[in-house]
């Protein structure tokens, strides 16, 4: 079997893998989400189209530690 065919290196176990290892990365958008589910805030997308309900959500995210 010549080396360049792919069964070869399968065999040998010398495939190059390009995937990184460990869970993927949250996303911004998971993120967001989580802390709003640990504040309690349901319907959030209906509430930051209106920005004075929104700042005021934001105001208290930021009085919270850890969020």
């Amino acid at each position: 079997m010549d080396d360049v065919r792919l069964p070869k290196p399968l065999l040998d176990g010398r495939i190059l893998s390009m995937a990184r290892r460990g869970r993927p990365r949250k996303r911004w958008f998971q993120n967001i989400s989580y802390d709003l589910k640990r504040l309690g805030i349901s319907g959030w997308w209906k509430k930051a189209k209106r920005r004075d309900e929104w700042r005021r959500i934001a105001e208290e995210a930021k009085a919270h530690a850890g969020l």
